[in-house]
Protein backbone atom coordinates (compact mmCIF):
# COMPACT_ATOMS: atom_id res chain seq x y z
CA UNK A 1 0.00 0.00 0.00
CA UNK A 2 1.48 3.30 -1.12
CA UNK A 3 1.30 6.38 1.23
CA UNK A 4 -1.25 7.67 -0.84
CA UNK A 5 -3.44 4.72 -0.42
CA UNK A 6 -3.24 5.60 3.01
CA UNK A 7 -3.83 8.89 3.44
CA UNK A 8 -7.16 7.85 1.44
CA UNK A 9 -8.06 5.35 3.64
CA UNK A 10 -7.52 7.77 6.89
CA UNK A 11 -9.65 10.32 5.54
CA UNK A 12 -12.13 7.78 4.62
CA UNK A 13 -12.16 6.39 8.12
CA UNK A 14 -12.70 9.88 8.86
CA UNK A 15 -15.73 10.10 6.27
CA UNK A 16 -14.29 12.93 4.78
CA UNK A 17 -15.18 13.46 0.89
CA UNK A 18 -11.63 14.56 -0.40
CA UNK A 19 -13.71 16.61 -3.63
CA UNK A 20 -15.55 18.05 -1.14
CA UNK A 21 -13.73 19.99 0.66
CA UNK A 22 -10.43 22.61 -0.06
CA UNK A 23 -9.21 22.49 2.91
CA UNK A 24 -8.78 20.07 5.55
CA UNK A 25 -9.77 21.06 9.83
CA UNK A 26 -7.00 22.73 11.80
CA UNK A 27 -4.72 20.00 13.23
CA UNK A 28 -6.18 17.03 10.84
CA UNK A 29 -3.14 16.56 8.53
CA UNK A 30 -0.92 16.53 11.29
CA UNK A 31 -2.98 13.69 12.73
CA UNK A 32 -3.44 11.74 9.54
CA UNK A 33 0.31 12.38 9.18
CA UNK A 34 0.81 10.44 12.62
CA UNK A 35 -1.28 7.92 11.23
CA UNK A 36 0.12 6.85 8.43
CA UNK A 37 4.11 7.74 9.15
CA UNK A 38 4.92 10.98 7.27
CA UNK A 39 4.44 14.82 7.82
CA UNK A 40 1.80 17.46 7.85
CA UNK A 41 2.93 18.89 5.22
CA UNK A 42 3.59 15.62 3.32
CA UNK A 43 -0.27 14.43 4.12
CA UNK A 44 -1.47 17.60 2.63
CA UNK A 45 0.02 18.09 -0.16
CA UNK A 46 -1.33 13.75 -1.02
CA UNK A 47 -4.58 15.24 -0.40
CA UNK A 48 -4.27 18.12 -3.10
CA UNK A 49 -3.40 14.59 -5.19
CA UNK A 50 -6.54 12.80 -4.26
CA UNK A 51 -8.31 15.96 -4.84
CA UNK A 52 -7.12 16.44 -8.86
CA UNK A 53 -7.68 12.67 -9.18
CA UNK A 54 -11.70 13.00 -7.91
CA UNK A 55 -10.53 10.45 -4.68
CA UNK A 56 -9.04 7.79 -6.65
CA UNK A 57 -5.55 7.07 -5.09
CA UNK A 58 -4.51 4.90 -8.04
CA UNK A 59 -5.19 7.53 -10.09
CA UNK A 60 -3.59 10.03 -7.70
CA UNK A 61 0.17 8.05 -7.73
CA UNK A 62 -0.49 7.89 -11.48
CA UNK A 63 -0.73 11.64 -11.19
CA UNK A 64 2.03 12.29 -8.85
CA UNK A 65 4.64 10.14 -10.71
CA UNK A 66 3.96 11.43 -14.07
CA UNK A 67 4.90 15.20 -12.18
CA UNK A 68 7.87 13.75 -11.03
CA UNK A 69 8.84 12.65 -14.17
CA UNK A 70 9.02 16.08 -16.29
CA UNK A 71 12.08 17.80 -17.09
CA UNK A 72 11.70 21.01 -15.16
CA UNK A 73 10.86 19.12 -12.09
CA UNK A 74 13.56 16.52 -12.45
CA UNK A 75 15.81 19.67 -13.32
CA UNK A 76 14.66 21.50 -9.99
CA UNK A 77 14.96 18.69 -7.90
CA UNK A 78 19.28 18.30 -8.59
CA UNK A 79 19.42 21.77 -7.99
CA UNK A 80 21.80 22.50 -4.79
CA UNK A 81 19.10 24.30 -2.66
CA UNK A 82 16.72 21.34 -3.07
CA UNK A 83 18.76 18.71 -1.92
CA UNK A 84 19.92 20.80 1.21
CA UNK A 85 16.30 21.32 2.26
CA UNK A 86 15.08 17.81 1.09
CA UNK A 87 18.12 16.47 3.55
CA UNK A 88 17.80 19.30 6.13
CA UNK A 89 13.89 18.24 6.73
CA UNK A 90 14.95 14.35 6.69
CA UNK A 91 17.32 15.21 9.29
CA UNK A 92 15.00 16.94 11.52
CA UNK A 93 12.32 14.12 11.09
CA UNK A 94 14.97 11.39 12.32
CA UNK A 95 15.97 13.94 15.29
CA UNK A 96 12.65 14.53 16.52
CA UNK A 97 10.07 11.51 15.67
CA UNK A 98 11.62 8.76 17.31
CA UNK A 99 8.88 6.07 16.09
CA UNK A 100 9.99 7.50 12.15
CA UNK A 101 12.75 5.11 11.30
CA UNK A 102 10.56 2.24 12.87
CA UNK A 103 8.14 2.83 11.02
CA UNK A 104 10.24 2.94 7.87
CA UNK A 105 11.44 -0.31 8.70
CA UNK A 106 7.84 -1.33 9.43
CA UNK A 107 6.48 -0.18 6.00
CA UNK A 108 9.35 -2.41 4.12
CA UNK A 109 8.36 -5.29 5.78
CA UNK A 110 4.72 -5.02 5.68
CA UNK A 111 4.53 -4.02 1.73
CA UNK A 112 6.01 -6.63 -0.64
CA UNK A 113 6.48 -4.09 -3.52
CA UNK A 114 7.74 -1.51 -1.70
CA UNK A 115 11.77 -2.21 -2.64
CA UNK A 116 10.92 -3.07 -6.43
CA UNK A 117 8.92 0.67 -6.71
CA UNK A 118 12.09 1.83 -4.84
CA UNK A 119 14.58 0.43 -7.13
CA UNK A 120 12.51 0.88 -10.66
CA UNK A 121 12.41 5.06 -9.50
CA UNK A 122 16.09 5.32 -8.74
CA UNK A 123 16.74 3.37 -12.07
CA UNK A 124 14.49 5.24 -13.99
CA UNK A 125 15.60 8.88 -12.56
CA UNK A 126 19.48 7.77 -12.65
CA UNK A 127 19.05 6.94 -16.49
CA UNK A 128 19.12 10.43 -16.86
CA UNK A 129 22.34 11.00 -18.60
CA UNK A 130 22.68 14.31 -16.68
CA UNK A 131 22.67 12.45 -13.65
CA UNK A 132 25.67 10.11 -14.48
CA UNK A 133 28.08 12.51 -12.39
CA UNK A 134 26.14 13.40 -9.47
CA UNK A 135 25.65 9.40 -8.79
CA UNK A 136 28.88 9.00 -8.98
CA UNK A 137 29.86 11.16 -6.38
CA UNK A 138 26.98 9.90 -4.48
CA UNK A 139 28.47 6.50 -4.35
CA UNK A 140 31.62 7.76 -4.10
CA UNK A 141 31.12 9.45 -0.79
CA UNK A 142 28.79 6.78 0.91
CA UNK A 143 31.55 4.54 0.28
CA UNK A 144 33.63 6.90 1.72
CA UNK A 145 31.54 6.93 4.71
CA UNK A 146 31.12 3.61 5.42
CA UNK A 147 34.60 2.91 5.35
CA UNK A 148 35.97 5.79 7.11
CA UNK A 149 38.05 7.02 5.02
CA UNK A 150 38.42 11.13 3.76
CA UNK A 151 36.99 12.41 0.65
CA UNK A 152 36.44 16.09 -0.80
CA UNK A 153 33.71 18.52 -0.61
CA UNK A 154 30.98 17.17 -2.85
CA UNK A 155 31.37 20.54 -4.62
CA UNK A 156 34.71 20.22 -5.84
CA UNK A 157 33.72 16.18 -6.43
CA UNK A 158 31.34 17.04 -8.73
CA UNK A 159 33.51 19.28 -10.78
CA UNK A 160 36.32 16.46 -10.89
CA UNK A 161 33.62 13.98 -12.16
CA UNK A 162 32.33 16.31 -14.50
CA UNK A 163 35.92 17.12 -15.74
CA UNK A 164 35.96 13.09 -16.08
CA UNK A 165 32.94 12.85 -17.99
CA UNK A 166 33.62 15.38 -20.66
CA UNK A 167 36.12 12.86 -21.70
CA UNK A 168 33.43 10.81 -23.21
CA UNK A 169 35.13 7.32 -22.79
CA UNK A 170 36.62 5.64 -19.79
CA UNK A 171 40.63 6.33 -19.77
CA UNK A 172 40.91 2.28 -19.18
CA UNK A 173 39.26 0.73 -21.59
CA UNK A 174 38.65 3.50 -24.22
CA UNK A 175 34.24 2.10 -23.46
CA UNK A 176 31.93 4.71 -23.48
CA UNK A 177 30.37 6.34 -20.44
CA UNK A 178 26.67 5.67 -21.09
CA UNK A 179 23.41 5.09 -18.35
CA UNK A 180 22.01 2.86 -20.47
CA UNK A 181 21.04 -0.29 -18.67
CA UNK A 182 19.76 -3.38 -20.09
CA UNK A 183 18.45 -4.69 -16.70
CA UNK A 184 20.77 -7.38 -16.18
CA UNK A 185 22.68 -7.12 -13.09
CA UNK A 186 22.63 -4.63 -9.86
CA UNK A 187 23.12 -1.55 -12.24
CA UNK A 188 24.60 0.17 -15.44
CA UNK A 189 27.97 -1.48 -16.21
CA UNK A 190 29.39 1.47 -18.41
CA UNK A 191 28.24 4.36 -15.98
CA UNK A 192 30.95 6.97 -14.77
CA UNK A 193 32.51 5.80 -11.31
CA UNK A 194 35.00 7.18 -9.33
CA UNK A 195 37.87 4.93 -8.71
CA UNK A 196 40.61 5.15 -6.06
CA UNK A 197 43.70 5.65 -7.52
CA UNK A 198 45.37 4.22 -4.06
CA UNK A 199 43.04 1.80 -2.04
CA UNK A 200 42.19 3.68 1.51
CA UNK A 201 43.63 7.01 0.76
CA UNK A 202 40.03 8.55 0.15
CA UNK A 203 37.58 9.81 -1.80
CA UNK A 204 39.93 12.86 -2.96
CA UNK A 205 39.86 15.10 -6.25
CA UNK A 206 44.16 13.68 -6.40
CA UNK A 207 42.89 10.30 -5.35
CA UNK A 208 40.13 9.49 -7.61
CA UNK A 209 39.78 8.91 -11.56
CA UNK A 210 36.57 8.71 -13.77
CA UNK A 211 36.48 5.02 -15.44
CA UNK A 212 33.02 2.68 -16.22
CA UNK A 213 31.66 1.02 -13.20
CA UNK A 214 32.23 -2.37 -14.22
CA UNK A 215 36.06 -1.71 -14.15
CA UNK A 216 35.77 -0.13 -10.46
CA UNK A 217 33.94 -3.58 -9.62
CA UNK A 218 36.91 -5.67 -11.55
CA UNK A 219 39.73 -3.76 -9.89
CA UNK A 220 38.18 -3.64 -6.45
CA UNK A 221 41.40 -2.91 -4.12
CA UNK A 222 43.65 -4.69 -6.71
CA UNK A 223 46.81 -2.77 -8.22
CA UNK A 224 46.11 -2.28 -11.86
CA UNK A 225 49.12 -3.99 -13.35
CA UNK A 226 47.94 -7.01 -11.48
CA UNK A 227 44.45 -7.01 -12.70
CA UNK A 228 46.08 -6.51 -16.15
CA UNK A 229 47.98 -9.65 -16.50
CA UNK A 230 44.93 -11.36 -15.21
CA UNK A 231 43.12 -10.01 -18.00
CA UNK A 232 46.03 -10.61 -20.55
CA UNK A 233 46.24 -14.46 -19.31
CA UNK A 234 42.71 -14.86 -19.93
CA UNK A 235 42.46 -13.33 -22.65
CA UNK A 236 45.35 -16.13 -23.83
CA UNK A 237 44.03 -18.81 -22.35
CA UNK A 238 43.59 -21.72 -24.72
CA UNK A 239 40.97 -23.79 -22.61
CA UNK A 240 43.66 -26.63 -21.23
CA UNK A 241 43.54 -27.91 -17.63
CA UNK A 242 46.39 -28.27 -14.86
CA UNK A 243 46.39 -31.43 -13.48
CA UNK A 244 49.30 -30.82 -11.69
CA UNK A 245 47.67 -27.99 -9.71
CA UNK A 246 44.29 -29.58 -9.09
CA UNK A 247 46.35 -32.57 -7.06
CA UNK A 248 48.03 -29.67 -4.82
CA UNK A 249 44.67 -27.92 -4.17
CA UNK A 250 43.56 -31.81 -3.69
CA UNK A 251 45.81 -31.78 -0.70
CA UNK A 252 45.55 -28.76 0.65
CA UNK A 253 44.22 -28.97 4.29
CA UNK A 254 43.12 -26.09 6.42
CA UNK A 255 42.72 -25.55 10.37
CA UNK A 256 41.48 -28.49 11.87
CA UNK A 257 42.32 -30.68 8.78
CA UNK A 258 39.44 -28.89 6.52
CA UNK A 259 39.48 -30.09 2.92
CA UNK A 260 39.20 -27.65 0.18
CA UNK A 261 36.25 -28.38 -0.77
CA UNK A 262 34.52 -27.92 2.55
CA UNK A 263 36.38 -24.81 2.35
CA UNK A 264 34.91 -23.41 -0.59
CA UNK A 265 31.20 -24.90 0.55
CA UNK A 266 30.99 -23.07 3.22
CA UNK A 267 29.75 -20.06 1.99
CA UNK A 268 27.20 -21.16 0.01
CA UNK A 269 26.20 -23.64 2.41
CA UNK A 270 25.53 -20.87 5.22
CA UNK A 271 24.04 -18.22 3.02
CA UNK A 272 21.86 -20.82 1.27
CA UNK A 273 20.16 -23.71 2.68
CA UNK A 274 18.96 -25.39 -0.51
CA UNK A 275 22.84 -25.67 -1.81
CA UNK A 276 22.38 -29.10 -3.35
CA UNK A 277 26.05 -29.10 -4.03
CA UNK A 278 28.55 -32.01 -3.20
CA UNK A 279 31.81 -32.33 -2.07
CA UNK A 280 32.35 -34.23 -5.15
CA UNK A 281 31.34 -31.87 -7.16
CA UNK A 282 33.71 -29.92 -5.74
CA UNK A 283 36.56 -31.94 -6.31
CA UNK A 284 36.08 -32.85 -9.84
CA UNK A 285 36.51 -29.23 -10.68
CA UNK A 286 39.41 -28.31 -8.75
CA UNK A 287 41.17 -31.66 -10.38
CA UNK A 288 41.21 -29.04 -13.23
CA UNK A 289 43.25 -26.85 -11.29
CA UNK A 290 42.13 -23.75 -12.69
CA UNK A 291 39.00 -21.04 -13.23
CA UNK A 292 36.73 -22.45 -15.61
CA UNK A 293 36.41 -19.25 -17.23
CA UNK A 294 39.58 -17.28 -17.16
CA UNK A 295 42.23 -20.48 -16.84
CA UNK A 296 44.10 -18.46 -13.91
CA UNK A 297 45.25 -21.48 -12.20
CA UNK A 298 43.52 -21.69 -8.24
CA UNK A 299 45.59 -21.24 -5.38
CA UNK A 300 44.74 -21.71 -1.54
CA UNK A 301 47.75 -19.28 -0.50
CA UNK A 302 46.29 -16.90 2.09
CA UNK A 303 45.38 -13.25 1.16
CA UNK A 304 48.18 -10.50 1.00
CA UNK A 305 48.25 -7.07 2.17
CA UNK A 306 44.94 -5.44 1.96
CA UNK A 307 42.67 -8.56 0.37
CA UNK A 308 40.76 -10.24 2.47
CA UNK A 309 40.82 -12.94 0.18
CA UNK A 310 43.41 -13.98 -2.83
CA UNK A 311 42.44 -13.08 -5.84
CA UNK A 312 42.99 -16.79 -6.94
CA UNK A 313 41.16 -18.51 -4.49
CA UNK A 314 38.50 -21.00 -5.62
CA UNK A 315 35.00 -19.78 -5.55
CA UNK A 316 31.91 -20.70 -6.45
CA UNK A 317 29.79 -18.85 -9.22
CA UNK A 318 26.45 -19.02 -10.48
CA UNK A 319 25.29 -18.79 -14.12
CA UNK A 320 22.14 -17.18 -13.30
CA UNK A 321 22.50 -15.38 -9.98
CA UNK A 322 18.75 -15.55 -9.73
CA UNK A 323 18.71 -19.65 -9.61
CA UNK A 324 20.15 -21.57 -6.62
CA UNK A 325 23.39 -23.53 -6.01
CA UNK A 326 22.61 -26.40 -8.05
CA UNK A 327 25.41 -28.19 -9.49
CA UNK A 328 23.91 -27.36 -13.89
CA UNK A 329 23.69 -23.31 -12.64
CA UNK A 330 27.39 -23.06 -10.66
CA UNK A 331 31.15 -23.57 -11.77
CA UNK A 332 34.24 -22.70 -9.93
CA UNK A 333 36.34 -19.76 -11.11
CA UNK A 334 38.84 -17.82 -9.02
CA UNK A 335 37.74 -15.36 -6.25
CA UNK A 336 38.62 -12.15 -8.86
CA UNK A 337 36.69 -12.95 -11.74
CA UNK A 338 33.51 -13.87 -9.13
CA UNK A 339 33.79 -10.25 -7.94
CA UNK A 340 33.99 -8.97 -11.95
CA UNK A 341 31.22 -10.35 -13.10
CA UNK A 342 29.14 -9.57 -10.27
CA UNK A 343 25.72 -10.62 -11.50
CA UNK A 344 25.83 -9.55 -14.91
CA UNK A 345 26.48 -11.49 -17.83
CA UNK A 346 29.67 -13.10 -19.08
CA UNK A 347 29.93 -10.62 -21.73
CA UNK A 348 30.55 -7.43 -19.43
CA UNK A 349 33.72 -8.73 -18.09
CA UNK A 350 35.62 -9.57 -21.42
CA UNK A 351 34.56 -6.48 -22.78
CA UNK A 352 36.29 -4.78 -19.99
CA UNK A 353 39.64 -7.25 -20.18
CA UNK A 354 39.64 -6.94 -23.76
CA UNK A 355 39.49 -3.21 -23.08
CA UNK A 356 42.19 -2.99 -20.41
CA UNK A 357 44.64 -4.97 -22.71
CA UNK A 358 44.31 -2.86 -25.36
CA UNK A 359 44.66 0.21 -23.43
CA UNK A 360 47.68 -1.08 -20.46
CA UNK A 361 49.46 -3.59 -22.92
Amino acid sequence: MTMMHRVAAALAARGIDVTAVRRLPAGMPAEIAAEVGSTGATAAQHVQWLRKAGGDADRATELKRARLRTPDYRAHRRTPEYREKSNARRRDRYATDPDYRAQRRERRATDPDYRERQNNWRRERDADPDRQAIVAVDRAINSAKQRGVPHDPRAALLAHAERMLSLGTCPLTGIEFTPEWDGLGWSPPWRLSLDQIVPGLGETVANTRGVVSAVNVMLGQLPDPLVASYCRRWLRWDGSDDPENGEQLLAWRGPGGRSVATAVLLGPRRRFPNCTLTPDWVRGELSKGVCSVSGLPLTMEPPVDVWNVHPRRPSIDRIDCKAGYVPDNCRLVCWWYNQARLDWTDEVPRRVADGIVATIG
